[in-house]
């Protein structure tokens, strides 16, 4: 615990004109807990840096920079992780709130066994519904469980990995994602197969879900990272349960699109997987026009669960 409390952590914040919420994060990685290092990486993605931060924050931990690699979250997170000086590497969204104990738990898990490479944690989601409260099912996540399901619980803002092991093991966010969709979880799935990721059982983020975001409406950018996704990973077809869960955002991004025939074709591929996977009757509702995607994707929001 003692040497876990001396760590070096680089934070890489990837962001696009939300300053003010930026700010409510930045303050509460620098009030974390313990005597860790922690130096701020804020990449701004497409958009201008922001001087202000560097006057409220006067502080040679805060590192503004621009996105140098591919547009995007994949690119910026990349970005910030290659000019990452730390011993570990942490993300966090630019609009979510750590907990003050966050990294000194996760740390300890760390210092109690040197072959963590990749810890995570529970969160607490804000969203237009009230608060909902995802803790993890025990402190190992294995492969097999996140190909059977996302596990929500394992949010990108709660990720803290040993920044060489992890790069000469598993390497840099996948920036061919289209759009950035599914990189956190194709992450999560590359590491899963050398050994399980660590986490805090208990939230230790407070993740702030909005009813709108870049990546809601763009269902054709999703059906492309949708198909890397399952191309990089065969190993979903051990588990007709999770293959359907995939294939069903897909068919529900194919009927969101205007693309109904095939939407309909990938519904009933996916019932065959798995009758009760409910995007695949959601796809079939959305392209019979009987509910819009928005309205879908709004009350799925209001109890904090996405498509």
């Amino acid at each position: 615990m003692d040497r876990a409390r001396q760590a070096a952590v680089s934070v890489v914040i990837a962001t696009r004109n939300r300053q003010e919420l930026l700010r409510e994060t930045l303050r509460a990685i620098f009030s974390q807990e313990g005597d860790n290092e922690i130096e701020a990486l804020v990449i701004f993605d497409q958009s201008e840096i922001d001087p202000s931060l560097a006057r409220d924050f006067p502080d040679d931990r805060l590192r503004l920079m621009n996105n140098t690699r591919t547009p995007g979250l994949a690119g910026a997170r990349n970005t910030g992780t290659l000019a990452s000086t730390g011993e570990w590497v942490a993300f966090c969204d630019d609009d979510d709130i750590w907990f003050p104990d966050k990294l000194l738990r996760q740390l300890a898990i760390a210092g109690d066994d040197p072959t963590a490479h990749f810890i995570t944690g529970g969160i607490l989601i804000d969203h237009p519904g009230g608060v909902t409260e995802r803790p993890h099912a025990s402190s190992h996540v294995t492969h097999a469980e996140l190909l059977h399901e996302r596990v929500a619980a394992a949010h990108p803002s709660t990720f803290l990995m040993r920044r060489d092991q992890f790069l000469s093991e598993v390497g840099l966010m996948d920036e061919e994602l289209f759009g950035g969709h599914a990189t956190d979880y194709d992450l999560l799935l590359r590491y899963s197969r050398i050994r399980d990721v660590r986490a805090v059982v208990e939230p230790v983020v407070r993740v702030r879900m909005h009813p709108i975001s870049y990546f809601t409406s763009k269902w054709e950018m999703k059906i492309p990272a949708l198909d890397r996704l399952l191309e990089k990973h065969p190993d979903f077809s051990e588990d007709p349960v999770g293959l359907a869960r995939i294939r069903g955002q897909r068919a529900f991004a194919l009927a969101s699109c205007g693309r109904r025939r095939e939407g309909f074709e990938e519904g009933l591929r996916v019932l065959k997987l798995n009758w009760r996977e409910r995007r695949a009757w959601l796809a079939f509702a959305v392209g019979l026009g009987v509910v819009k995607p928005s309205t879908v994707v709004r009350e799925a929001n209001k109890r904090g669960k996405g498509i």
